[in-house]
């Protein structure tokens, strides 16, 4: 009987102890926006010939308000005053293609014009395979490029543009060929120019 108690004393202290770790194991802070995955082009921009736009945000909003909707906080991000600018100091990583990516929110005057996300690629290889994946997803996603083709994506061949019947836009843009540059490609969505 007394083995039973001491037993049944263990469980009793084990099930406690758990029931107030669980809720503490939960409390970590989660930054939704650089924890997200997929496909590349499926998070960069949302619209079409009418207008573009950086999913889940709406052009004009203030820093404070573009931290807030994104679930971050000003410790997530490195303000480029000067450049009027936010960086996310973690990078997203996604599935298709297997990059990451960092984000750059784009203001004038405090409210947001733009958001560039900046893919780096660790030499002319990846380059490659990053640019036939993302010209592969625009043709699913998007209409034909106003300037440029999806083809010449596809070859790391050249950069492409779209415009928005509104003023916006979502641009494409390879690294220059020298040799010793960074490899990346940034990804630019803009706001209807006033």
């Amino acid at each position: 009987m007394k083995k039973r108690n001491v037993y049944l004393i263990l469980f009793t202290v084990l099930l406690t102890m758990l029931t107030l770790l669980l809720p503490l194991a939960g409390c970590q802070r989660q930054v939704n926006a650089v924890e997200k995955q997929g496909k590349l082009l499926d998070y960069s921009v949302t619209g079409s010939k009418a207008g573009y736009e950086f999913p889940g945000l709406t052009w004009g909003l203030t820093s404070q308000q573009v931290l807030a909707v994104s679930k971050l906080e000003s410790a997530d991000v490195t303000d480029l005053a000067e450049q009027e600018k936010l960086q996310v100091k973690e990078n997203i990583t996604f599935n298709q293609p297997a990059v990451e990516a960092s984000v750059l929110y784009v203001f004038s005057n405090d409210e947001l014009i733009g958001v560039d996300l900046l893919v780096a690629a660790q030499d002319a290889e990846a380059l490659s395979t990053i640019c036939k994946s993302v010209s592969e997803q625009a043709k699913e996603l998007l209409e034909k490029p106003d300037a440029n083709s999806l083809d010449m994506l596809a070859k790391c061949d050249g950069d492409v543009k779209w415009l928005g019947e509104d003023g916006s836009s979502f641009a494409i843009t390879l690294p220059t060929t020298q040799p010793n540059e960074d490899k990346v490609m940034v990804l630019s969505v803009r706001a209807p120019k006033n």
